[in-house]
């Protein structure tokens, strides 16, 4: 490890030492190849996509919903929300479809995603709608099975 790298431990670590062994903790699962990544909506939002909050103000506001349902909406946790336009779009489908058509303006991944995607990890999990992360791992030339889509193929 660079040891600048461990001189620049945020002003958070309130232990030196111990930010140091965690890094190299860190190092040393990657290198064996022991680390997975999970990535949410954050990891887009360099990309030009909207987070969790935004999409649903987009989509609550594309769906056809009244105001004073819109307004209902706005006051519930992400996934409520995300299924009272479900189900107020005539379901799960033509929820996905419009989460897709919002989405879809995004044709090139972040330097985030690059970066991520150059690490050398196990496995990754993703709940994005988006493909931006496949479409780093794939501009590196790394392999990647997507499920369900590729399940037991």
């Amino acid at each position: 490890i660079d040891s600048n790298f461990i001189e620049l431990a945020p002003s958070t670590a309130r232990d030196r030492d111990a930010y140091a062994l965690e890094v190299r903790r860190l190092q040393r699962l990657f290198s064996e190849g022991r680390v997975s990544l999970f990535l949410g909506a954050g990891v887009s939002i360099n990309a030009g996509l909207p987070d969790w909050h935004s999409l649903l103000g987009i989509v609550t506001a594309e769906s056809g919903m009244a105001r004073e349902a819109r307004e209902s909406v706005r006051h519930l946790n992400n996934l409520e929300a995300a299924s009272v336009l479900g189900a107020h779009m005539g379901g799960e489908e033509a929820l996905k479809a419009l989460v897709c058509r919002v989405l879809g303006h995004a044709k090139r991944h972040s330097l985030q995603h690059a970066l991520l995607a150059g690490l050398p990890f196990q496995g990754c999990v993703t709940t994005n709608f988006d493909e931006l992360f496949e479409s780093a791992v794939l501009g590196i030339g790394g392999e990647l099975a997507v499920l369900p889509a590729e399940i037991g193929a």
